[in-house]
């Protein structure tokens, strides 16, 4: 990390603390990318929608997106315990 010029995004950070476990990395991106998903359109359904839902009402709606589609993994065993 200390020898990169830039600082790095969240998938970068990531990526480089978990190179040695393709699925730990793919399992990290698809929290991150879910989540950024989900909180765009809360801000969406906030700001045209005139609906809001709670920080963990939220949190639910990504951690079972993401426990929807892990499931469908050959590893979701030992993915689902990080969860």
């Amino acid at each position: 990390m200390k020898s990169q010029l830039l600082r790095p995004n969240i998938l970068q950070a990531f990526e480089y603390k978990c190179k040695d476990n393709r699925w730990t990395t793919t399992f990290f991106h698809l929290i991150i990318c879910c989540s950024v998903y989900h909180i765009w359109r809360e801000r969406n359904d906030r700001k045209f929608g005139n609906t809001f839902s709670s920080s963990t009402t939220l949190s639910l709606k990504i951690k079972s997106a993401v426990f929807a589609k892990v499931l469908k993994w050959k590893h979701c065993c030992s993915l689902l315990n990080l969860l």
